[in-house]
């Protein structure tokens, strides 16, 4: 709610306002403000913006957190509340910059911090800034030291410098939620991260140091549908920018081993280098399309933006549901003129085919060379099929093109084929062997042959059941059925 009217001009070159006062409506937030600021958009005004003068503040009391973190990320679930204050004076080349921020009573991916605390100080080309935060009176996080940038209100350069850069930061038992909220995709994390790290170089060529223990970690990784629990581990920097991982966690009944690198020669997207996962009879999906654990090894390449997985795996047990994985992963052809002349786009709304995922590392994973060996207790379900399968299938999948190809052939052990005809109920035939074959084209769309067995009642005069096969080819989507019967009476199909 504005108290009272004020004035606010904008042109391509700075700003002007007036002494302004909101109070939030359903709260005791309150942000006051005002004064001057100047910028320049291309390169050719900024000689003459350079010299002009900043003098703009702005204060803030009980401002609920999450108003804040709606410019970071719009679905941030984060409650608590933040006192603080900016000034901005200076030049709009040379700015002087002076914030100080407490957030009280933080509660944000599923922990709670008492009191965080910081302070950002710029001039000269150097941010002198500090963060502090505790938990439950003790001090879960201090950082402190001096980042060289160019923060100009004008394009006169880079703003990355080379010169000296200088950050420490230490972490005493800190929740591992505040990390994996940032990496997103987590949920119901517990745990703690204790060490050091170091920030060296220079903005343009930074360098780490240090050491991070990982202990008694919990979480819910919400892609894979998998509570993982009992994680421990090590990061070790070996050189400016190489990290050592060491680590191991369980989950279901299994457990799976981490080791290898993470080259962090780019802090914001680090990269994967021979990080090998080993498993042993570890649950690695439970979701509405799969739930199957597995034992083998995985190797995890690329960046963290965009990653790329592949390696020997098998399955121990589990089951992959056909149904739901062909609604999400069939492949149409959007791009064709002949859909847009005969659909009218602007009723239809056409979805992409994989969900969106908040994600980077979700959103843009690739699986190549990915071999499965697929044993006994491995199921193929969908509405009309329930079979026992073993074989072994290539999966290669890039989630950004929404892209999944399955090649190979499973042979059927045992299990049940649906037939349904109206306006007659079910029958369901036992199989007694054939193949399900996946050829490697996109979505699910596996060529079914197999032989399954029912077993009619009598015909009169007759004490045995009649033994009833049905030849079961076709597609998943379009099976073909054939019935024939083992017996020498002559029986029509219908």
């Amino acid at each position: 709610v504005l108290k009272s009217p004020f004035s606010l001009t904008l042109d391509r070159v700075g700003l002007q306002a007036d002494t302004f006062a909101l109070d939030q409506f359903d709260s005791e937030g309150k942000i006051h403000g005002g004064g001057r600021l100047a910028w320049a958009r291309s390169r050719a005004d900024s000689v003459a913006a350079a010299d002009r003068p900043l003098a703009f503040n702005l204060s803030f009391t009980r401002l609920p957190i999450h108003e804040w973190l709606r410019f970071y990320r719009a679905d941030t679930k984060a409650t608590g509340t933040t006192d603080g204050s900016l000034q901005i004076t200076g030049t709009a080349g040379e700015p002087l910059i002076q914030l100080q921020a407490e957030i009280n009573d933080l509660r944000y991916a599923g922990t709670r911090i008492d009191k965080l605390s910081g302070s950002f100080a710029y001039a000269d080309h150097e941010i002198n800034a500090r963060v502090d935060a505790s938990q439950l009176g003790r001090r879960v996080l201090a950082g402190n030291g001096r980042i060289p940038m160019d923060l100009g209100f004008v394009p006169l350069g880079n703003r990355r410098l080379n010169r000296p850069l200088d950050f420490s930061i230490r972490a005493d038992s800190m929740p591992v939620a505040i990390v994996t909220g940032v990496a997103r995709g987590f949920r119901e994390v517990q745990g703690s991260v204790s060490g050091n790290m170091l920030l060296r170089g220079t903005t343009v060529d930074p360098a780490i140091a240090g050491n991070l223990t990982v202990k008694n970690a919990a979480g819910t990784f919400t892609p894979s549908g998998v509570r993982y629990h009992d994680i421990n581990g090590t990061f070790a920097v070996l050189n400016d920018s190489l990290v050592n991982v060491s680590a191991s966690g369980r989950a279901g009944d299994g457990t799976a081993v981490v080791f290898g690198g993470l080259n962090f020669a780019r802090l914001s997207d680090p990269k994967f280098d021979s990080l090998r996962i080993t498993m042993t009879n570890f649950q690695a999906a439970s979701r509405r399309d799969a739930e199957f654990t597995t034992t083998g090894d995985l190797l995890l390449g690329g960046r963290y933006s965009a990653p790329v997985l592949s390696g020997n795996i098998q399955i121990d047990r589990g089951a992959l549901y056909l149904d739901e994985l062909y609604r999400q992963y069939q492949v149409v052809e959007l791009d064709r003129a002949l859909l847009f002349d005969v659909v009218d786009t602007s009723v239809v709304s056409i979805r992409r085919a994989l969900p969106e995922s908040s994600s980077p590392f979700v959103k843009n994973l690739r699986v190549r060379d990915l071999i499965v060996d697929i044993g006994r207790e491995s199921w193929l379900r969908s509405r009309n099929l329930n079979v026992e399968v073993v074989g072994v299938l290539e999966v290669v999948f890039d989630r950004a093109a929404e892209d999944l190809r399955l090649t190979g052939e499973l042979s059927a052990v045992r299990g049940q084929y649906q037939m349904e005809y109206r306006p007659l109920t079910a029958r369901r035939f036992d199989i007694r062997s054939g193949t399900v074959e996946f050829p490697g084209t996109p979505g699910i769309d596996p060529n079914l042959d197999f032989q399954a067995l029912y077993r009619a009642r009598p015909l009169q005069n007759q004490s045995d059941p009649i033994n009833i096969i049905a030849s079961v080819g076709g597609t998943l989507p379009s099976p073909r059925i054939r019935l024939s019967s083992e017996e020498d009476q002559r029986l029509s199909e219908s």
